[in-house]
């Protein structure tokens, strides 16, 4: 088991240089312990990435989306997903996913 800084945990999400390596840290053991607040500073730094231009909307999207799929053990069928993103919320229905509210709606 190891301790993982947000710096060591956002290289998992988005490809960046440190990828392969984070990666590869992983692979040799995947208890990952963080801090209550590694998510908040994940956020951000994704945030600060989107605003530079390193990663735009669609593929922040799409990180929220894997994150559920990996959530769910790539079965959506059951669970739910809370959004007020209505483009995230339609690909979560278009994966299997019952969305809260209905963004067909």
């Amino acid at each position: 088991m190891r301790f993982w800084d947000s710096s060591a945990v956002v290289p998992l999400v988005v490809h960046q240089a440190g990828s392969d390596e984070a990666e590869s840290w992983l692979a040799e053991d995947g208890e990952v312990v963080t801090w209550t607040l590694t998510p908040v500073e994940v956020v951000s730094a994704l945030r600060r990435l989107v605003r530079e231009s390193a990663l735009d909307e669609v593929a922040a999207d799409a990180l929220q989306l894997a994150a559920a799929l990996a959530w769910a053990g790539g079965g959506p069928a059951g669970h739910v997903v809370h959004t007020l993103d209505r483009r995230l919320g339609l690909a979560a229905q278009r994966e299997g996913f019952r969305v809260v509210p209905d963004p067909a709606a």
